[in-house]
C-alpha cells in the first residue's frame, strides 16, 4: 500500500514538474498592446448593432405604504448629530420649568430642552456644531444663569448660515 502511494505521488510530482517546464519563456514586451476602447465607443457600437433607439416611457413605482410613512416620520423627527449645548440647570422639575421660561423669554430664537435624568431634571439650551459657538452663548448668559457649563449632546441640525457676498447679491451686474 505504501509502495502504491509513493508511486502515485512520484507520478503526480513528475507530471506537475513537466507541465511547469512546458511554459514558454517569451518576452511579453515583444507584443504590442491591443486597441483600447472607452465605454462610450462600446455603448455606441452596441446601440448600432442592436438598433436600440431611445424612447420616452413611463415608470410605475410600486412601493409599500410603510416606506412612505417612514419617510414622513423621518421629516417629523429629524436626524440628530453630535454637538454642544449649554446646561443651565440640574434639579427639581418646577425650578427647571421656571428657568426654562426665563431663558425662553430672554432668548426666544434658541431651543431650550428639558430632559429627565432620574431623579432630577436637566435644562440644556442651544444647538451648536462647535464648542466655540457654545462658549459664546455661555458668556452671554453666565450673568443670569451662574454655574452654567458646556456639555456634549445630540443636537437638532441647526440651519446653516449662508454668507452673502457682493457678487451673489447682484448677479445681474456681472
Amino acid at each position: 500500500m505504501a509502495k502504491k502511494f509513493s508511486i502515485i505521488t512520484f507520478i503526480f510530482f513528475f507530471g506537475v514538474s513537466l507541465h511547469s517546464f512546458a511554459q514558454e519563456n517569451e518576452d511579453w514586451r515583444l507584443y504590442k498592446p491591443g486597441k483600447t476602447t472607452n465605454r462610450q465607443d462600446s455603448l455606441r457600437t452596441i446601440r448600432e448593432n442592436l438598433n436600440i433607439q431611445p424612447e420616452l416611457g413611463s415608470i410605475k413605482m410600486i412601493e409599500d405604504s410603510r416606506i412612505t410613512q417612514l419617510n414622513e416620520r423621518k421629516k417629523e423627527y429629524p436626524t440628530k448629530m453630535d454637538g454642544y449645548r449649554v446646561q443651565i440647570y440640574f434639579g427639581d422639575r418646577s425650578a427647571a420649568q421656571e428657568k426654562r421660561g426665563a431663558f425662553v423669554r430672554s432668548n426666544p430664537e434658541l431651543g431650550a430642552y428639558l430632559s429627565y435624568l432620574a431623579p432630577n431634571f436637566r435644562l440644556r439650551v442651544g444647538d451648536f456644531r462647535s464648542r466655540l459657538e457654545a462658549e459664546k452663548l455661555k458668556k452671554e448668559i453666565a450673568r443670569n444663569f451662574p454655574g452654567c457649563y458646556i456639555v456634549k449632546d445630540k443636537i437638532e441640525l441647526p440651519p446653516l448660515e449662508v454668507a452673502k457676498t457682493e457678487d451673489s447679491e447682484n448677479p445681474a451686474e456681472n
